[in-house]
């Protein structure tokens, strides 16, 4: 929030309601601050499940919302790309026999799915049971809201969901 905070007008907590949140029409959100007084990064935020949507669709489509561009597309894919790999040690969807190649992006983790003998490139951003799960191959998107953080949410959605839309 810091590097945010020093390159827009105004203040990055402005900034997010203004020129993102307001834009997408999500008026219904809570971002508790961090240490230095300014909105937490990826954490301490609330916001809906319709919400969650309304962001997921925003990644999925490059940063763009009805035909705006919110967030440079260059951002967008650096984000959900993996530019650590994590490898498949780091249970951070639970695991599971059909997640692997893990890795992480800009507060965006992600795997690959594999339904049979197919793998398909996830990028996920959660926390606290709350789940955005983006498969772009199949322009598919999976929202999940829960409180049971050992649950594993990716290893699920692979095993029950992915097959209906492969």
């Amino acid at each position: 929030m810091q590097v945010i905070d020093a390159v827009v007008p105004g203040t990055a907590e402005d900034f997010i309601k203004n020129e993102l949140f307001g834009k997408m029409g999500i008026t219904i959100y809570g971002w508790q601050p961090g240490l230095g007084g300014l909105p937490a990064a990826g954490w301490r935020a609330s916001i809906t499940s319709r919400a969650m949507v309304k962001f997921g669709t925003l990644v999925m489509n490059k940063g763009k919302w009805n035909g705006e561009q919110l967030i440079p597309e260059a951002f967008i894919t650096k984000a959900t790309s993996k530019i650590i790999t994590t490898g498949n040690d780091v249970k951070v969807f639970g695991g599971g026999k059909d997640i692997s190649n893990q890795g992480y992006g800009y507060f965006w983790w992600n795997a690959d799915m594999k339904v049979g003998d197919k793998s398909y490139y996830s990028a996920s951003a959660q926390g606290g049971g709350q789940y955005i799960i983006l498969i772009e191959e199949l322009d598919l998107m999976v929202v999940v809201t829960g409180h049971e953080r050992a649950t594993p949410t990716l290893q699920i959605t692979a095993e029950r969901i992915l097959p209906i839309f492969r």
